[in-house]
């Protein structure tokens, strides 16, 4: 066992080049010297807690009596630990800031109702702050009442007096503790602004995807739909929120559902840009011709961090193209059943698959009893071997050459 003895008071007073803590109450107060100069926080064993918090930190001393105060207040002294000391309760409450780092409480200052006083204080701290108590009991005997509930509960306790070694390890731990307080305070208030930031960034792209006469979506980077404009709502007339998800597949014409979910799971699957024509059920009833896009949006890294994509209304092209394919195709069946030579379109098995009428008019064979006929069978008997030799050509290079055979 190792004995420490610990000054008198009074012989601490009689030291000139120590530092006296502050004591506060009952009119009483001396004046202390600053604490040495804030060092960065490394950890517990070069950390002398001159800077745990953002502004000049203190540990406060609750103590009845100023000679205990005193004796407390010099041995943190040499390790540079600044101290201001209160005399009641009702005087460390209202000190109770971000400037207070770590409170030590002699357990004869919680006598009666001052315990439950000084839980009621620590519990009024913010929802951030856990200011660590070290508790300073005298002998082996019961504490008082009050000391084992809430945040006391979980106070450190030391033997009063104490080991001036124990007690600055304790304080310092304690005071690392609230420097990482303060950090976590920092950090969340940071990130409450970085959300105020993104809520506002996103509110401003709402607004501005709410103004565009285009429907606008975007999702997840797994894909899953998870924000539409009310262009998409207008157009659609679906409930806000009904098409999220995996919903707006059925949005989409029957003949098209499988196709569009095959291309967007390729985009998902590549990260290759999305582009489709499809069908969507307009608020009508009726489906409308529409040219999907989606663009991914990338992390520095390359990671796909969400999709953004548009639906384009293209019903009004679309039925114009397909007007001039359908008058392009009556003017080239005009001109397949007005010429007067003999048109067909044959297959790789050699079978009829298309005449034109010329073949009725200058032959004589009906259209529709001659499709499906085997060509050769139609060919004169000298001419079918060299007839099949030369179409069978065509498969690797067109015939260029005029070839003449007997049907």
């Amino acid at each position: 066992m190792v004995r420490v003895n610990i000054p008198s008071p009074s012989s601490f007073l009689r030291l000139t080049d120590r530092r006296a803590p502050r004591y506060v109450g009952h009119g009483m107060q001396q004046s202390a010297l600053r604490p040495p100069e804030r060092q960065p926080l490394t950890d517990i064993k070069t950390f002398t807690a001159s800077d745990p918090s953002p502004d000049r930190p203190t540990v406060a001393i609750l103590s009845l009596l100023p000679q205990d105060a005193d004796v407390l207040g010099r041995m943190l002294a040499d390790p540079g630990i600044a101290t201001v000391c209160h005399a009641s309760v009702a005087a460390l409450a209202q000190a109770l800031d971000d400037r207070t780092d770590a409170v030590l409480v002699l357990e004869d200052a919680l006598a009666e109702d001052h315990g439950a006083a000084l839980l009621k204080a620590l519990d009024q701290q913010p929802a951030w702050s856990d200011i660590p108590v070290i508790l300073l009991a005298r002998g082996t005997g019961p504490a008082h009442a009050g000391l084992d509930t809430g945040r006391l509960a979980t106070a450190l306790r030391l033997p009063h007096p104490p080991c001036p070694d124990d007690l600055t390890r304790a304080v310092r731990a304690a005071l690392i503790a609230r420097k990482r307080q303060h950090q976590a305070r920092t950090q969340l208030v940071a990130l409450r602004q970085r959300e105020a930031q993104l809520r506002d960034s996103e509110a401003k792209f709402h607004a501005i995807a709410d103004s565009v006469d285009q429907m606008i979506w975007s999702t997840r980077p797994d894909g899953f739909h998870d924000y539409y404009n009310r262009r998409w709502y207008e157009f659609t007339g679906m409930p806000e929120g009904s098409t999220d998800g995996e919903a707006w597949n059925g949005m989409f014409h029957p003949d098209d559902q499988e196709h569009a979910w095959a291309v967007w799971e390729e985009s998902l699957a590549t990260g290759e840009s999305y582009e489709i024509e499809y069908r969507l059920r307009h608020h009508s009833g009726d489906y409308r011709w529409v040219l999907g896009r989606a663009q991914p949006v990338r992390a520095p890294d390359g990671a796909i961090q969400r999709w953004y994509g548009t639906c384009t209304d293209i019903d009004d092209e679309v039925r114009a193209r397909e007007a001039t394919v359908t008058d392009l195709t009556r003017q080239r069946d005009v001109a397949w059943d007005m010429t007067i030579d003999l048109i067909a379109v044959v297959n790789a098995d050699a079978t009829l698959d298309r005449l034109n009428s010329a073949w009725t008019r200058i032959l004589g064979w009906p259209v529709a009893e001659t499709l499906g006929r085997d060509f050769l069978t139609l060919t004169h008997p000298d001419d079918v071997a060299r007839t099949a030799a030369t179409f069978a050509t065509v498969f690797d290079a067109p015939l260029t050459d005029p070839f003449e055979f007997r049907l």
